[in-house]
């Protein structure tokens, strides 16, 4: 179990970047596609979708890894923990939450996007929805440097 751990871990931290890369890469296009009154084509859907893959795919590891961490989150929240503690107030609380938020967000604004009949409606809910979502998990890494987690 330990080292699945350690791999999980590792993905999860690895993939971070990656989906940093590909949200900053999608809102440029967003971006352009507002402000040039382009038409919506199939590499804007695919960098919106590919970037919704890639969120779901941090919060499905995120939330393997929350159960199985040994510093077993659940039960200790569940116990009462200290909450002074602020590593572990980052990971059982403060991280998970801000991560919900973030990937809710994005994937509201990418099924509204799907359902907008004009081209710069979509390119107008993608850009904040994404350009939101960038900030909050942009926030929790900040969180994370600062806690010295």
């Amino acid at each position: 179990m330990d080292t699945f751990y350690n791999i999980l871990k590792h993905t999860h931290g690895g993939f971070r970047y990656l989906l940093l890369l590909v949200v900053t890469f999608a809102i440029i296009r967003f971006i352009l596609g507002w402000t040039k009154n382009r038409n919506f084509s199939v590499w804007d859907k695919r960098g919106a979708l590919w970037t919704l893959i890639l969120s779901h795919l941090q919060l499905v590891t995120g939330l393997v890894l929350y159960f199985i961490s040994p510093a077993n989150y659940p039960n200790e929240l569940a116990s009462g923990p200290d909450m002074k503690n602020t590593v572990f107030r980052y990971f059982a609380v403060e991280h998970l939450m801000l991560m919900l938020v973030a990937i809710a967000v994005l994937t509201v604004g990418y099924s509204r996007a799907k359902r907008a009949n004009q081209d710069f409606k979509k390119f107008k809910i993608l850009l904040w929805s994404y350009a939101i979502s960038a900030a909050i998990i942009s926030l929790s890494l900040y969180m994370k440097v600062y806690y010295g987690a």
